[in-house]
């Protein structure tokens, strides 16, 4: 993740958001698809090297036939001690009350 040096620069690496819950760092990537490309896969590996967090959360809109490939794929390439959660979006589980 270089800094551009111009706005024509693309960085070699971005995260969505970054986050700390009871002490312990999440990076999350979020995906409307079910997977990500090699390219794609390759940024979210490189991020978490140099960022380190303690999980990478990659949360996607619908779970897909190559998900659990690419799960396995990324849980391989990461550092160690990275943890990987894969987050599957699931209208069902949505609560039609909004207030109890």
């Amino acid at each position: 993740m270089k800094y551009p040096d111009s706005k024509g620069d693309e960085p070699d690496a971005e995260v969505d958001a970054i986050v700390v819950v009871d002490g312990k760092v999440h990076q999350l990537e979020a995906k409307s698809a079910s997977g990500l490309n090699e390219e794609g896969r390759k940024r979210l590996i490189l991020a978490s090297e140099r960022i380190r967090p303690d999980v990478v959360e990659l949360g996607c809109m619908e779970a897909g036939n190559s998900l659990g490939r690419l799960e396995g794929e990324i849980r391989v390439a990461l550092p160690s001690g990275v943890a990987l959660e894969v987050l599957i979006f699931d209208a069902n589980e949505l609560e039609r009350v909004p207030w109890r």
